[in-house]
């Protein structure tokens, strides 16, 4: 008898979302569809514990690693836009009622519906890791175990950055019923660290040729352009990332694993490098478009704004709209149409729903086909400027890499001036102004 591959589309709950809705067989793609005799049993969750066939597992894979970040819109937002992207102070939302009747999560009202945020879509890449990871080296491909810990890295350091404790090897296992084994974020960081060490050497040794990526990325370039270095330059450019996150906490680790990180033969991502993007075929819009212009579910966040003004930088011209329509405070029109870059602050009261000449008039996300990134070599770049400014070998000097890493926003965003922004020396005084309701006006939090 052939089943439905349990990993890929059980048919129950999890966290509060359904993986994929209960259908005929023959709406299934191969690889979730297997013979019974393939599935050697169930483990916690209902999630098949059992073997797979190579075609089954790199099926998955192909499936599954665009959910490293799952920049579809309506999960983005989930994921990010409305908690990450605002408490951040990136954006902010323009009304205080999702349109299906939920608080959103930037109002301080977390109700249990609410998606759970990042938690709520990050565990969907685990179950299209989870054969690869336990069973790639057995099936004669441990590049595939090498990439799936990549992945479960990059998802579970987000995770306890943003959450704290974890259940981390529960989570792998796809044992997502309680009681889980929650870990110390220490404990993940450890345990990211021995697997990030065990990837880099599986693919320093196996080495997959461009074809044999093509199995698990696609034919259109995927994550690495066909070239396995790239995935090792990716997870050490995440210990590099987290070296930095846990610098206060353990500066001498921190140190080490950052020097090794980009000693290492191969190393972190360098200034020539893309960084590791989605591939860009077919020009998919980012998902902040969509969110700001279709949906007026985002506009531009006050501290995003002052620092943009401070700087004088260009980005801000080519990220966002001005004010797209007159802006009231009180029934008195404080801003005509296309006058300035108006951003809301977090925490703000705002109305249940837009209010056109409110918030919803306030500035939006532009950059329609920004690229969509898993890790920015500009991160690295700074990331190296900080190690260096530390002291550490990251093999430049901290105004090297700092000067490299503007340079290279410049070029990403393809904009111009960048020999004039660098001699910049001082920034403008520039305080926010909430247009709309005045009583949020408050000095420019920048100091330097």
């Amino acid at each position: 008898m052939k089943n439905r591959y349990k990993s890929i589309a059980f048919c129950i709950a999890t966290m509060s979302l359904s993986f994929i809705a209960c259908g005929p067989q023959n709406d299934l793609l191969p690889w979730e569809i297997i013979d019974e005799s393939q599935n050697g049993g169930e483990s916690g969750g209902g999630i098949s514990g059992g073997d797979v066939s190579l075609e089954v597992m790199e099926g998955e894979m192909l499936s599954g690693l665009a959910y490293i970040l799952n920049y579809d819109t309506h999960k983005y937002q989930y994921l990010r836009a409305n908690s990450i992207d605002v408490f951040s102070g990136y954006f902010m939302v323009p009304h205080s009622v999702f349109e299906y009747g939920k608080p959103l999560l930037h109002t301080y009202d977390f109700p249990n519906g609410y998606y759970s945020g990042p938690l709520g879509e990050s565990p969907r890449l685990y179950p299209y890791i989870y054969h690869a990871f336990f069973y790639g080296e057995k099936h004669g491909v441990p590049e595939w175990k090498a990439l799936a810990e990549i992945a479960y890295a990059y998802s579970a350091q987000e995770l306890t950055d943003f959450y704290g404790p974890i259940p981390y090897d529960d989570y792998r296992a796809r044992k997502e019923t309680p009681p889980l084994t929650y870990l110390s974020s220490k404990e993940v960081y450890e345990r990211i660290f021995t697997d990030l060490d065990d990837a880099i050497a599986i693919l320093n040794k196996a080495q997959p040729s461009a074809e044999q990526l093509k199995k698990v990325e696609g034919p259109n370039g995927g994550f690495s352009d066909g070239d396995w270095k790239n995935w090792v330059k990716f997870a050490n450019s995440l210990r590099l990332r987290m070296a930095l996150n846990m610098v206060k906490a353990d500066p001498v680790k921190a140190q080490a694993i950052a020097e090794s990180a980009v000693n290492d033969p191969i190393g972190v991502f360098k200034y020539g490098d893309k960084g590791f993007i989605m591939t860009m075929k077919d020009s998919p819009q980012h998902p902040h478009y969509q969110l700001g212009h279709d949906w007026n579910d985002i506009r531009l966040g006050a501290s995003l704004e002052n620092i943009l003004k401070k700087y004088n930088s260009p980005l801000l011209k080519k990220w966002f709209t001005t004010n797209n329509g007159p802006i009231e405070a009180n029934g008195v029109q404080t801003l005509g149409v296309g006058q300035d870059y108006a951003g809301i602050r977090q925490g703000t009261g705002v109305a249940p729903h837009n209010a056109p000449k409110g918030y919803k008039a306030f500035s939006t996300f532009t950059d329609k086909y920004m690229p969509r990134s898993y890790l920015k070599v500009t991160e690295v770049l700074f990331c190296q400027a900080e190690g260096a400014l530390r002291g550490w070998n990251m093999g430049g000097t901290a105004q090297s890499f700092y000067e490299q890493g503007i340079k290279k926003t410049f070029e990403e965003n393809n904009v111009a001036g960048y020999e004039e922004y660098i001699t910049l020396e001082a920034a403008e005084e520039v305080d926010f102004r909430d247009y709309h309701q005045p009583q949020y006006d408050i000095e420019g939090r920048v100091k330097i």
